[in-house]
């Protein structure tokens, strides 16, 4: 058994501006500004750095081309183009239902960008929801890009402008299946993102474990049910405590062996 503390470096910000053509410093900008975008030939080589299929890297074309279009007609097209995509793509309708899972093309952008997912966390937080300031400091992104984050959150009704000019989250339950066609463009975004901040952290502020080793099928499924107990377990440890910080958690259990 080989064991590290430390975090896969398989994708990287600098690995993947390389894979695209472009400078690392520019990439940033692209995926923490939505001013900046890749052209298709670089999303193209991005969506192939991350591994996508053929119908993930057309999909994430299609929302591009939604995001950037300036005709509201074939906004309308592209966005109709993309709810066929959907359904298309999703295994079972019924599944989603019970979830109550929004699998819409505005909700793609939400699990598409880091920074809104994490602004939405930051506002379930009192001394944020009336000091944006400090948001767009600690995401390290200006305030005019917060602010078009904050216009996208309130039409997906994840938070709501209180009487006093406050902004707090209405929902913080939001959940992506396996099953959504954006799933695996979703997953890699926010390791990507996560590797970025645990980069950044010193000391005590970030503690990290990653472990190689070898056993057998029966082993990795009561390991994997050990985690869905571990989460029923924390789940209602989070439920139960009071809104003060932002944190994140990765779990990660998959064989080499295969494929």
């Amino acid at each position: 058994m080989q064991e590290k503390k430390q975090v896969s470096a398989r994708y990287t910000f600098e690995k993947m501006a390389k894979y695209c053509g472009v400078q690392k410093t520019y990439l940033s900008r692209v995926l923490n500004n939505d001013h900046s975008h890749l052209n298709q030939d670089q999303l193209y080589n991005a969506a192939q750095y991350l591994g996508l299929a053929t119908h993930e890297r057309r999909y994430l074309s299609l929302l591009r081309d939604w995001q950037l279009s300036g005709s509201p007609n074939r906004k309308v097209e592209l966005e109709q183009e993309i709810d066929a995509f959907q359904k298309k793509q999703l295994q079972s309708q019924s599944y989603l239902k019970a979830k109550k899972v929004d699998q819409s093309m505005a909700f793609s952008e939400y699990y598409l960008n880091s920074n809104m997912m994490l602004v939405h966390m930051f506002l379930s937080i009192p001394r944020y929801q009336k000091n944006l300031d400090k948001i767009a400091f600690r995401l390290k992104i200006s305030r005019k890009s917060l602010d078009s984050l904050i216009v996208s959150l309130k039409s997906l009704g994840l938070i709501i402008e209180t009487a006093d000019g406050a902004y707090q989250a209405t929902n913080e339950n939001t959940h992506l299946p396996s099953s959504s066609p954006i799933f695996k463009s979703y997953r890699v975004m926010q390791r990507i993102k996560s590797m970025e901040r645990i980069q950044a952290l010193e000391g005590d502020n970030s503690y990290n474990f990653s472990v190689t080793f070898t056993s057998n099928e029966a082993a990795r499924l009561q390991i994997k049910k050990k985690f869905l107990d571990f989460l029923k377990d924390i789940e209602e440890l989070v439920g139960e405590s009071s809104d003060e910080e932002v944190y994140q958690l990765n779990f990660d259990l998959f064989d080499w062996s295969i494929g």
